[in-house]
């Protein structure tokens, strides 16, 4: 269940305004507009300050930070990376354009490059936590988990408070949980959590995170108590909302969940996180007309390419549109070549299809896939590089 939701509440707590005692079409006070517009996922407008800032003073900084962070939640990464490095050029001792390209190569899993980056931005600004907050978050993805906890404890030092470290925190140990099974991790994480929401009672994410443990466990019930505990704290915040979604959604609740999925599109109009959840409800009630525009939708910036893809590729395959299906499921493994679904469905398609030979090709390759995940996650925690605290 683990998405980039989290990510927006890193970037919104970077936005500061302050445009008292300038002009009101100055640089300072377009992009103070943008990065308010910004936290509240209004694209449009935010794009459209912040380039109005930048046609005025095509050097200011806080503005070419704002549009690169814009950039990124929009998934237009190539632009985003060619903006910071533009940025860096004109720009070389500041930390925030490194900062940035490390959001966007952890969201293309370039983990090299985001060590790289952060690294470098690390040097350029050594007391800032939040360098040693995304690097932690990068190496918890790449499995890099020892590394992780040293960052984590680095940011730590320089902030005690910092919340996003004790939640990154609680990401890790809740990884070690999954490596070796040992419950010790889980009242770890939970720990973690609560730490975090002792700091900031009115942390949507932190409860989320918090959440999401007891969701994946199957524990929905408590899961759902948590997401709701932190709607009502922060009930702008879209992570609870979405998480309730979820929860609801598992237990059958339909239209509760869908209820929860469009309140978050009300409070974020430009929320394309949540269009895959909405089609994934009108799957399950067989609209798939419906199903069909909001998968569409998702295609855009859904920061997964494949998910929406198999979503569509599934509708497709249940109305026997199977070309189509095959579409999408050959363009979902060009993003994700080792997804188990996509390799099943194509075995079904091209079973249909009366290709025997593909459709062996295409189930043994799902089967051996399967086999690996299943050895890979008894041998996981003895794996050299893989290793946990106190061993």
């Amino acid at each position: 269940m683990k998405t980039c939701r989290g990510i927006i509440a890193l970037i919104v707590i970077a936005l500061v305004f302050g445009c008292s005692g300038v002009k009101l079409d100055s640089p300072e006070t377009l992009t103070g507009a943008g990065k308010k517009q910004l936290s509240a996922c209004e694209f449009v407008p935010a794009e459209q300050n912040l380039r109005a800032a930048l046609k005025k003073d095509p050097a200011y900084l806080p503005a070419r930070l704002g549009l690169g962070d814009l950039l990124f939640l929009t998934a237009r990464y190539d632009d985003g990376i060619k903006l910071m490095e533009e940025t860096i050029k004109l720009h070389p001792d500041s930390s925030g354009p490194y900062l940035v390209l490390g959001r966007i190569y952890r969201f293309q899993r370039r983990y090299s490059k985001v060590d790289e980056v952060l690294k470098k931005a690390i040097s350029l600004d050594p007391r800032n936590p939040q360098l040693y907050v995304d690097l932690a978050i990068s190496y918890t993805d790449a499995m890099e988990l020892m590394e992780a906890l040293k960052m984590i404890d680095k940011a730590l030092e320089l902030d005690p408070k910092n919340v996003n470290a004790h939640i990154a925190k609680g990401e890790v140990y809740y990884d070690y949980l999954w490596l070796d099974n040992d419950m010790k991790w889980y009242d770890e994480a939970i720990k973690a959590y609560d730490k975090a929401i002792s700091l900031d009672p009115k942390c949507g994410a932190a409860y989320a995170a918090k959440a999401e443990v007891f969701y994946d466990r199957g524990q929905y019930k408590q899961a759902l108590a948590i997401f709701k505990e932190g709607a009502d704290k922060d009930p702008l915040d879209p992570d609870c909302r979405v998480g309730m979604g979820e929860v609801l959604f598992e237990l059958g609740d339909l239209k509760a969940a869908m209820e929860n999925y469009m309140a978050v599109k009300r409070l974020e109009p430009n929320n394309e996180d949540v269009n895959k959840d909405i089609a994934d409800v009108y799957i399950r009630m067989k609209k798939y007309d419906e199903a069909i525009k909001w998968l569409k939708k998702a295609l855009v910036t859904n920061p997964n390419p494949a998910d929406p893809r198999i979503g569509l590729g599934k509708v497709y395959f249940e109305q026997k549109k199977y070309n189509q299906a095959e579409q999408m499921f050959l363009e979902a493994l060009r993003f994700d070549h080792i997804n188990d679904d996509a390799l099943r469905y194509l075995g079904r398609i091209y079973t249909v299809k009366g290709d025997k030979k593909k459709a062996d090709e295409y189930f043994q390759k799902a089967d051996k896939l399967t086999h690996h995940k299943v050895e890979s996650e008894k041998n996981d925690n003895v794996k050299e590089g893989v290793d946990t605290p106190g061993k």
